[in-house]
């Protein structure tokens, strides 16, 4: 039986509703029901406009057939290496985000972290280089009933010399045109799929506002992590 997740918010107050704007409300969504190839799914992801950030930055892709979905990652990879992607079988769902600076913003900001952690002596040199952090290498899930399914985080942290460095202790997600929502199921994948060496999921959730863009962050856990 699966342990309860945690999840603590940083910044209380702030919930989905916080948007001013409908266009954040719901992920984007394309049907791939009738698609024949992956070529004509990348062909169809390219109608959308997504590649080219003209609307939105993540988007959800339904009903995808898994030879397909495999093909298609495949594509993406070659065209398009910026973009991260999610791949869930069992839901014949993949997700595609587009990197922005507001996706890249908390990789920097944790790297800025680990420096002042040193400058203050919370961590010595040697803890500090031993720290790896990375975007996007994607992982594999080995828990049902995620087995099989694929992410590629937006910050992976680990530690050079751990048994299991091709899994991160420390996961953030980071999400604009991405919902709420849609970042807890990223970080369940996380904490029940890929494993107990996840210790902490960061989910960082942006809002378009009338005047500027406000932000929430959250630690996702399971209890004795």
């Amino acid at each position: 039986m699966p342990l309860p997740l945690y999840f603590t918010p940083a910044n209380s107050g702030i919930s989905e509703q916080s948007c001013d704007s409908e266009e954040y409300v719901r992920d984007k969504k394309i049907s791939l029901d009738k698609i024949n190839s992956a070529d004509e799914a990348l062909a169809k992801i390219h109608d959308s406009g997504f590649f080219n950030q003209s609307v939105y930055s993540f988007v959800v892709l339904t009903s995808v057939d898994h030879a397909i979905a495999i093909d298609l990652l495949e594509l993406i990879d070659a065209e398009y290496p910026r973009v991260r992607k999610g791949l869930f079988s069992r839901r014949k769902v993949i997700t595609l985000k587009m990197l922005t600076y507001t996706h890249g913003a908390p990789h920097a900001w944790f790297g800025q972290q680990l420096t002042r952690w040193q400058l203050n002596g919370q961590l010595t040199p040697a803890e500090h280089l031993n720290v790896m952090v990375t975007a996007s290498p994607r992982v594999t899930a080995s828990n049902p009933p995620y087995t099989g399914d694929q992410k590629e985080p937006d910050t992976f942290i680990s530690y050079l010399g751990s048994p299991t460095l091709h899994e991160p202790r420390i996961v953030i997600e980071v999400g604009f045109s991405q919902t709420y929502v849609s970042l807890v199921n990223d970080a369940k994948f996380w904490l029940e799929g890929v494993g107990a060496n996840v210790r902490k999921v960061l989910l960082v959730k942006f809002f378009q506002r009338r005047h500027g863009v406000a932000g929430t962050t959250e630690f996702s856990r399971f209890m004795g992590r």
